[in-house]
């Protein structure tokens, strides 16, 4: 029976350095999709407003005419431009933020402690607003919703607010981790020079 436990337990135990050592390959593909998602789909899509944008002006000048639906096509694409590219922006902290405090506190040590903070508080926030965005997003496929004049199912649109928080709370459990690693390394760097 002993044998068996022990076999068992060596067995858990290469499991969870099979997964440790397969960290990096799951970050790197989960890396890449978030690129994909954020910042190629919305690079695209901003390449492209602006080509319509060029077309639209270049029609008015010549034909005294505009496009029908450009309005439309510029509402629903800043949507997904701005919901796509949420958690690109926290990965390269390209994002507006109070740095004034955290690098006024991390001389004291205590700045790690806030920045883990805020990303847990960010984190809650963005997990309680991905479930009513998640039902908005079905209530419009639902329904049917669409746009008035090129009939652009709402709902494809929709559906960026919550993948969009969901990538972002994603990236924020993998900051915080990081965060919470740097943290640990510098109470046990404390620990040992006291």
């Amino acid at each position: 029976m002993s044998h068996y436990i022990c076999l068992r337990r060596n067995c858990i135990l290469n499991f969870n350095l099979s997964f440790i050592r397969n960290k990096d390959k799951i970050n790197k593909t989960y890396s890449s999709f978030e690129d994909i998602f954020s910042y190629y789909l919305p690079g695209g899509l901003i390449v492209i407003l602006m080509l319509c944008m060029c077309t639209e002006i270049c029609l008015r000048w010549i034909f005294h005419n505009s496009i029908l639906g450009i309005g439309e096509i510029v509402e629903t694409s800043m949507v997904v431009i701005t919901f796509a590219s949420l958690a690109g922006i926290q990965k390269d902290k390209g994002h507006v933020r109070m740095n004034l405090l955290v690098e006024k506190l991390s001389k004291k040590k205590i700045g790690p402690v806030l920045e883990n903070f805020s990303l847990i508080f960010i984190f809650v926030l963005c997990a309680v607003l991905l479930y009513p965005l998640t039902i908005y997003a079905i209530h419009l496929n639902q329904f049917n919703e669409t746009t008035e004049f090129l009939n652009i199912p709402l709902w494809l649109v929709a559906i960026f607010m919550p993948l969009g928080f969901l990538f972002l709370c994603i990236r924020l459990v993998i900051q915080s981790l990081s965060e919470g690693k740097k943290l640990f390394k510098e109470i046990g760097n404390l620990d040992k020079s006291i």
